[in-house]
């Protein structure tokens, strides 16, 4: 059996030992990414009494880690000539649609069928330390798909669930994406063909062909059996990207496919005469952008004399260190009396270490030029009808504040400046009365910021901490590193590269348009209303975008 890795092994004890250690790596994450994908349970769930709904379907498709400047160039040069007359002429194109952040996987999938920020959804990152329970959620693992699941937990209201579970009762379907909840069809049911190509033979592509195959599958069902809703997770161009870099000749080519299929795909909605009532939404769930090389902050804080632990043995250690191949990780410290209870700021400047003096733990952070943003979660405020959470952004020694404020139904954000302003607004003539402070809706925030390098940058920093599931700091690296494993090229980061994903859709009722302005949150209460679902609008971030 031959392993097409690419991978050229050096002579020598030590060299091969560092190859052999690349190759299992990658290995096991082309290895979990099959299994994750396949899930532990075929069968249908448990439905409740289903709800009535408009007679429409509903088509998410998630160009996993596709850049939006990368479509959009191979849809201006004619490449994508089937997206272009079957969903750009007849559907409506978003030039400034906007993801999560963190701009990473697990958090931008949830967002699009919850309408939540990540740390208002129990998800901030791509795994998490409870405090409680010193347990990890890893979400990249073999187990991390149903933690991924059984994470999620709405902030505003913990009864609130998904899109999944308002159409429970109803076909629903999840292709080839982790996040499923109760979807009462879930692909693929038999993983051996995704890691006999993927891992084996070292087509990455082909994550695409079978989950494209699978979608074709479901609409040849008799019609009572085709999901009203469908999630569908095209992974290829994120697993190239990392791999190749982002507008490598195979991420192109997978979008040409990708075109090719959804002229297929167009052809038997019409056969099937499900057209006219299918909405289609090509999107994807973040961009991604080339690095140099990766930042071993682990091994610097172990350096520091620190102990950083490993996944199984947190009470040996003095710091959660939650990094995957992305530009960001958040950091849990363990404080005097323990995990349980949240570390004070004055604590993190006076850290204690096992055989020397105390550490500005801070300082070391704020200090390392491979670092770009470090954000500090200060305690919850609580007044009276409202909730506020404070956050100190740290960049290149400037330091502000961001407001996160729940006041009554409404989340408003503030970015405060007035004694250093990280995020460079003041140079900015539209911006700079907007550093004092002052609350906006995350919509008004989005607005503002469109035109910028950081669109959303105020909510989206703001956000993360407010459920108490990011830990005590969260870091970004800067665009040049990222944090764990050599890439060619990763995401992450609160700039535009990884922040801009496309967005077309088309529908019933849809007139062709450009708009400009969206998020994925947005999707959530967009679909809620094509099937004619009440909008919760008091306990979500998004808002419905064609109103």
């Amino acid at each position: 059996m031959e392993c097409r890795l690419n991978i050229d092994f050096p002579r020598g004890p030590q060299a091969w030992s560092g190859a052999m250690a690349k190759c299992l790596r990658f290995f096991t994450w082309l290895l979990w990414t099959t299994v994750m994908i396949a899930g532990a349970c075929r069968a249908h769930a448990a439905y409740a009494a289903p709800r009535p709904i408009r007679d429409v379907y509903v088509v998410l498709m998630v160009l996993d880690g596709c850049p939006a400047a990368l479509f959009n160039q191979l849809l201006r040069d004619g490449q994508l000539p089937n997206l272009t007359t079957h969903l750009v002429k007849p559907g409506v194109t978003f030039t400034d649609a906007i993801a999560t952040y963190p701009s990473t996987t697990s958090t931008g999938y949830q967002a699009m069928v919850s309408g939540l920020f990540p740390g208002h959804a129990g998800i901030p990152y791509l795994e998490w330390f409870e405090r409680a329970t010193e347990q990890v959620h890893r979400f990249l693992s073999l187990r991390g798909f149903k933690r991924l699941n059984t994470s999620f937990r709405n902030w505003y209201d913990a009864t609130a669930g998904t899109l999944f579970e308002d159409l429970q009762g109803h076909e629903t379907a999840a292709v080839y994406t982790q996040f499923f909840r109760s979807a009462s069809t879930r692909t693929p049911t038999n993983p051996l063909p995704a890691a006999w190509a993927v891992v084996v033979q070292g087509r990455l592509e082909q994550m695409n062909a079978l989950a494209q195959r699978d979608l074709l599958t479901l609409f040849q069902r008799p019609v009572a059996e085709i999901p009203r809703f469908t999630l569908a997770g095209l992974l290829a161009t994120d697993f190239l990207g990392h791999k190749l870099g982002t507008d490598h000749p195979r991420v192109q080519q997978v979008l040409r496919d990708f075109d090719t299929f959804f002229g297929e795909l167009v052809t038997l909605l019409r056969h099937r005469e499900l057209l006219d009532k299918t909405y289609l939404i090509v999107t994807s769930d973040h961009g991604m952008h080339d690095i140099i090389g990766t930042f071993e902050l682990k091994t610097v804080l172990r350096r520091q004399g620190l102990r950083v632990t490993p996944p199984a043995k947190p009470h040996y250690a003095d710091l959660y260190f939650g990094a995957r191949g992305v530009s960001v990780a958040t950091l849990t410290a363990r404080g005097p009396n323990g995990w349980q209870e949240p570390i004070t700021l004055e604590a993190l400047q006076a850290y204690p270490r096992r055989a020397a003096d105390p550490i500005d733990l801070l300082e070391l952070l704020t200090t390392a030029p491979e670092l770009d943003l470090v954000l500090v979660r200060e305690p919850v405020i609580q007044q009276a009808g409202e909730r506020e959470q404070r956050v100190r952004l740290y960049r290149r020694q400037q330091m502000g504040i961001l407001r996160s404020v729940r006041r009554g139904a409404e989340t408003l954000y503030g970015y405060d400046a007035r004694s250093g302003d990280p995020l460079e607004f003041t140079h900015d003539p539209q911006l700079r009365a907007l550093t004092d402070g002052r609350l906006l809706t995350a919509s008004n925030w989005i607005a503002r910021l469109a035109h910028t390098s950081t669109p959303g940058a105020v909510p989206m920093l703001a956000q993360l901490f407010d459920d108490g599931h990011a830990g005590d700091l969260v870091v970004a690296a800067t665009p040049d590193f990222d944090f764990l494993h050599e890439k060619r090229a990763t995401h992450g980061t609160h700039y535009a590269m990884d922040m801009h994903v496309p967005l077309v859709i088309r529908g019933p009722g849809i007139r062709p348009n450009r708009r400009r302005l969206a998020q994925l949150v947005d999707l959530y209460p967009t679909m809620l209303r094509w099937f004619s679902l009440p909008v919760p609008l008091n306990r979500i971030d998004g808002r419905p975008l064609f109103e």
